[in-house]
């Protein structure tokens, strides 16, 4: 497959993504995918790290202009204080089948009204067992990875998939998947992914 390739805001062509990741592994930089329903694909060549600083002050002025445009239609966080709070725990190695299985029950508590917590265990240093790249053959089809983008979009969650980091990828996956269901509680933009233990907080929406 083609991507499109950006660095620093800069047009750099168009490549096949072997090319790509060759490139950044070459750079010493990460191959992220940017706009995953372009055509073809847009990927940025950057530090990652820097890159979600960006995207949190991004996020940072869309939340304060959308309070700006009103100060009525923000809801609060809700829920049923009768109902306990949900644990769920995934290795960051577990395979794909038992993490799309994980995601799933977290998705069934919070349709049921539960406050959930998710415990992600990241063992840096190791390959995500079962994962591979979002672009490559992670078995997702591209509808199925659009319709994951548009649904974070519609609750303001901004993802940015790392091709080269199966943890991020399954951060970003979580998010996705439970944006139509329940409000993060932890920000996305300000998960710490070097930390060995993940928590990640979601309320019923």
């Amino acid at each position: 497959p083609q991507v499109r390739l950006l660095r620093n805001g800069k047009f750099l062509g168009d490549f096949a993504l072997e090319d790509a990741k060759q490139r950044a592994r070459e750079e010493g930089l990460n191959l992220i995918l940017f706009r995953p329903r372009a055509s073809p694909p847009v990927c940025v060549l950057a530090r990652y790290s820097e890159f979600e600083q960006q995207q949190l002050q991004r996020e940072r002025h869309n939340t304060s202009r959308s309070a700006a445009a009103s100060t009525d239609t923000s809801q609060p966080f809700h829920f049923d204080p009768s109902l306990k709070v949900k644990v769920v725990q995934i290795s960051a190695q577990c395979a794909e089948g038992d993490f799309s299985r994980k995601v799933q029950s977290a998705r069934k508590f919070l349709q049921s009204g539960h406050r959930i917590e998710i415990i992600v265990f990241a063992k840096s240093g190791r390959k995500v067992h079962g994962a591979s790249s979002v672009a490559g053959s992670s078995g997702k089809s591209d509808n199925e990875m659009d319709s994951v983008v548009t649904a974070a979009a519609a609750k303001g969650i901004p993802l940015s998939y790392s091709l080269d980091n199966p943890l991020l990828q399954r951060i970003d996956y979580i998010y996705a998947h439970l944006a139509d269901v329940g409000r993060p509680f932890t920000l996305r933009s300000k998960v710490d992914t070097r930390q060995r233990q993940l928590v990640l907080k979601f309320w019923p929406a």
